[in-house]
């Protein structure tokens, strides 16, 4: 039923807006736009700063919670990736394992939902390239509309959550500590 939405979007990329000069663009960041070691880096420089120390804990637990989750839901539903089920061809070397949600998708939206927690300004940046390297994952055909769309909404509420878990966890020992 999905293939009733998610094929005419793919196909009207591909046809409408894929384009020779925006390739090596998408191409740039599907691979290098919040993958796991930019996510991890991102985390451990968030650490080493004072102000932003919290902010780092948290980016590294909710990278963690959401490559786990991912893992989790993309064996469970098990979903062919489109260039497997449809005559789309992928302008990149083809991932292997199954498509659905798109992880890297969901964790740019986890990182910039810490980011945005951290600093507004940076975390509206990181949503921009969140969407977009969403974006680069149906351009360059190894996800289909809907990977992209739930990985977004998935990478949102984890980022929240563990922002949330943490923060209430640092609050509580934070006041235990003053009671001593």
């Amino acid at each position: 039923m999905l293939q009733y939405f998610d094929l005419p979007i793919l196909q009207f990329i591909r046809t409408h807006i894929v384009h020779p000069a925006l390739d090596p663009v998408m191409s740039f960041l599907d691979f290098h736009g919040f993958g796991i070691p930019l996510c991890i880096l991102i985390g451990a420089v968030l650490l080493c700063i004072r102000r932003t120390r919290k902010y780092g804990l948290i980016c590294l637990a909710a990278v963690a919670v959401t490559g786990l989750v991912n893992l989790g839901i993309k064996e469970l539903v098990a979903r062919p990736r489109p260039f497997i089920s449809h005559d789309l061809p992928p302008l990149i070397l083809p991932p292997v394992g199954y498509s659905f949600p798109s992880g890297h998708t969901q964790q740019a939206f986890t990182v910039a939902t810490v980011l945005l927690f951290a600093n507004k300004k940076l975390g509206v940046i990181a949503m921009a390239v969140a969407s977009l390297v969403g974006f680069s994952r149906m351009y360059v055909g190894v996800h289909y509309p809907t990977d992209v769309l739930v990985g977004a909404l998935l990478g949102i509420a984890i980022g929240f959550l563990v922002d949330r878990l943490i923060d209430s966890w640092l609050t509580r020992r934070k006041q235990s500590r003053s009671v001593r």
